[in-house]
């Protein structure tokens, strides 16, 4: 009898059975797009093993799909951001958190792979902008001689000393920043950028340690052969290996940052703070102040998912004048409605409900720690995503309050537990997860269908 050797669940939860029967015992509830290692076939079932996500069983072959799903985690890094994506072409990073917590995540889910003398092929690493709390944990996966890197994509911008940074005259002398007339007014650009890995290596010398540190790892890893290249994105540009959506592929939709142009070349039109301002108004647009932290989190790389009929949007660290600057842009474009939305910013308060109200989405996650200085997320924040969410019972999850497990010493780490967002899409049906914190049996997840029509009939 043949049979394929691998197939993947195909339900919202898909149930496997003790017996190759509609009701037998229930052994384990596992979420769609888990492998399962087919064993044998009797009938209208698969006899099933999984790779750790619980006991086998028998499962009925309406419920499973040999085509290759969309699966995103959302990984409790602590403050700041880590997306690890896997789809048809290969696995995609977004972002890795500051410290040490999205690198062991990923060495706990590739294990088995590694064990038995895998190199995990990441397709692209992609860095939302130069702030530690979203890059520097990639630094670890570049060190890691069990990974390979294909491309790392960046947005460009430098980081100086702080001194330097937070000196708009400092930045200006040292023709970091530029004035330029805007409709009459005078705007701040920063026309300093880098691309390839030769040109960010060669100015180590002016970067802060931290930041030299990554791109250290970044050359180390190229010379041994574990990173191909290295890439600036803008709006438009492309991410090799993910430009359509046919043949069951995912795309990735690059939609910030969005440039000027002075003299032939990106120009960054600098952001200001809106809590420094003194008149204590809601400014116009554009407001030509000047932050270096708000201008290279609001340069952010934006992208968009796409995947069959769905839709997901990773926005980094937007803030209100960068949000205001993207609507400006696109004019009477919205390329920003998604199914599902990342949330900017951890949940700052730094938003604008316009920009919320264009994404739209059914289900929004927020990427938050417990730093209390930082007190993500914002009340205002929470309440605003639910208000210009579509439907009335809109998602909202959080990794910082997502049902929590620990990582074992098989990967490496111990007494590391982690909140975990799933996102999981066929193409058709679109679920969102988090494991329940206290579970007997075999139904451990507490999962919704998008868009989300309530657990209960009134």
């Amino acid at each position: 009898m043949s049979f394929p050797e691998f197939v993947y669940a195909n339900r919202q939860e898909t149930i496997l059975r003790q017996d190759p029967k509609a009701k037998a015992k229930e052994l384990n509830h596992v979420l769609l797009g888990t492998y399962l290692e087919v064993l044998d076939s009797k009938g209208s079932y698969y006899q099933v093993a999984t790779r750790r996500a619980g006991p086998g069983g028998w499962v009925a072959k309406a419920d499973t799909t040999e085509s290759t799903p969309l699966k995103v985690f959302f990984v409790d890094v602590g403050q700041g951001d880590g997306t690890l994506i896997e789809t048809p072409q290969g696995i995609v990073i977004i972002d890795g958190g500051m410290g040490a917590h999205f690198h062991a995540f990923l060495r706990h889910r590739y294990w088995p792979l590694i064990e038995n003398g895998e190199i995990i092929e990441v397709k692209a690493m992609v860095i939302s902008h130069p702030d530690g709390d979203h890059y520097k944990g990639l630094q670890r996966i570049l060190e890691d001689e069990d990974f390979r890197v294909d491309a790392i994509y960046h947005n460009g911008l430098m980081r100086y000393p702080k001194s330097t940074e937070d000196s708009r005259r400092r930045m200006i002398e040292k023709g970091h920043v530029v004035e330029a007339d805007v409709d009459g007014d005078t705007a701040y650009f920063v026309v300093d950028h880098f691309d390839g890995l030769a040109e960010a290596f060669a100015r180590k010398a002016e970067m802060p340690s931290w930041f030299k540190q990554f791109w250290t790892a970044a050359k180390e890893s190229a010379d041994a052969g574990r990173l191909n290249s290295v890439q600036r994105l803008v709006a438009g540009d492309s991410i090799a290996g993910f430009t359509t959506t046919s043949g069951g592929k995912a795309k990735l939709v690059v939609l910030a940052p969005a440039p000027h142009q002075i003299d032939d070349a990106d120009a960054f039109l600098a952001f200001d703070d809106p809590k420094k301002r003194a008149d204590g108004d809601e400014p116009d647009y554009p407001d030509y102040g000047y932050s270096h932290s708000h201008t290279r989190n609001g340069h952010s790389i934006v992208v968009r998912l796409e995947f069959g009929d769905h839709k997901l949007l990773l926005g980094g660290d937007l803030n209100i004048p960068a949000e205001r600057h993207l609507i400006e842009h696109y004019g009477t474009q919205n390329p920003f409605r998604v199914d599902v939305a990342k949330c900017c910013h951890h949940g700052s308060a730094d938003f604008s409900p316009e920009f919320l109200k264009r994404v739209s989405p059914h289900a929004t996650t927020i990427s938050s720690g417990d730093n209390k200085s930082f007190d993500h997320p914002t009340a205002d924040s929470v309440g605003a995503i639910a208000r210009h969410s579509r439907g009335d019972l809109p998602l909202v999850f959080s990794t910082e309050l997502a049902r929590a497990y620990s990582i074992s010493s098989a990967g490496h780490v111990n007494d590391i537990h982690y909140g975990l967002v799933n996102l999981r899409s066929n193409g058709t049906l679109l679920t969102m997860a988090q494991m329940k914190e206290q579970h007997s049996g075999t139904d451990i997840w507490d999962s919704y269908n998008l868009p989300w029509a309530g657990k209960f009939w009134f």
